[in-house]
């Protein structure tokens, strides 16, 4: 057993074995269930998510954020998006119509 594993280490190594999209989703569902369950108690805060730049390359990447949003009742503008490793990006411009949608 390894105990924990710090970020600078875990998120490379999951964008090089392909799991950190999986990773990615699995954290935008908790982090919209948990944002639903503190609306629901008068409390509607604003969420923040880290993306990768694996994940943004994704084609369906905005659909898997907009389905989420909708399957959690979460208005778009209370999710922010973080974008990590941007210098690994290798089109920016699709990056940023992503990020806009």
């Amino acid at each position: 057993m390894r105990g924990l594993v710090p970020p600078d280490y875990f998120i490379p190594f999951a964008e090089n074995n392909g799991s950190i999209v999986e990773i990615g989703q699995w954290v935008l569902e908790r982090a919209c269930l948990q944002a639903r369950l503190w609306a629901e108690k008068g409390l509607p805060l604003r969420i923040a998510v880290n993306l990768s730049a694996v994940q943004l390359r994704q084609d369906r990447i905005v659909d898997d954020i907009l389905d989420t949003l909708k399957r959690h009742n979460i208005p778009a503008g209370r999710l922010e998006l973080e974008v990590t490793e941007t210098s690994f990006m290798t089109n920016l411009s699709d990056a940023v119509a992503k990020l806009h949608a």
